[in-house]
C-alpha cells in the first residue's frame, strides 16, 4: 500500500524556503506539479523537477503522462486493458 505524498521542506538559516520535495514511499513523485522545487534566496523558483515513481521527466513528458489516460494499462476483473484516447467530438478547427 502506497503512502500519500509527503512534502519535505528545507529552510535556509534566515528561515526562507530553500527547497521542497514531494515523495511517496521515499521516491520523488507528484502528479499535480513538480516533485522537486529549488528556490533562489529571493523566493523565486530556480529549478523545477518533474518525477513520477522517482523517474525524471521533462515538463512536457510529465504533462503528457499526467493529463491523458492514453497508453495506461488498467486491470478489470483480472483482465488487463490498454487505454486509447477516443475523440468524441470532431475538432472544430478542421475543415470538411
Amino acid at each position: 500500500m502506497k503512502n500519500y505524498n509527503k512534502k519535505e521542506t528545507t529552510y535556509r538559516k534566515d528561515g526562507s524556503v530553500s527547497s521542497e520535495s514531494y515523495r511517496i514511499d521515499g521516491k520523488r513523485h507528484r502528479v499535480d506539479g513538480p516533485a522537486y522545487i529549488d528556490y533562489y534566496e529571493d523566493g523565486s523558483v530556480r529549478y523545477e523537477g518533474y518525477y513520477i515513481d522517482d523517474k525524471y521527466y521533462t515538463k512536457e513528458e510529465w504533462k503528457t503522462k499526467t493529463t491523458t489516460c492514453s497508453g495506461k494499462v488498467v486491470e478489470i476483473d483480472g483482465i488487463k486493458y490498454k487505454l486509447t484516447e477516443v475523440q468524441l467530438f470532431p475538432d472544430s478547427s478542421s475543415t470538411g
